[in-house]
């Protein structure tokens, strides 16, 4: 895999899923819970997000989307 397509989408993927922006709101939904079921919210959020990104990954080049040859 290409160094610099990976760190573009790295840095697009970083940038939607700001953990510096989404913690705090995580935080303050989740603040009357216990640590333990902080602990699994948040666990059951990351498979969701990596399921997510799958699929729309998967999609994307069954569609044939861009593939790491086309990029440069």
């Amino acid at each position: 895999m290409d160094v610099t397509l990976f760190l573009t989408a790295f840095a697009g993927l970083f940038a939607i899923m700001n953990p510096f922006v989404a913690l705090p709101v995580f935080l303050s939904f989740t603040e009357d819970e216990t640590a333990a079921v902080q602990r699994r919210q948040a666990l059951r959020v990351a498979i969701y997000s990596l399921v997510l990104a799958s699929g729309f990954h998967r999609w994307g080049v069954s569609r044939g989307g861009r593939q790491t040859e086309e990029c440069s």
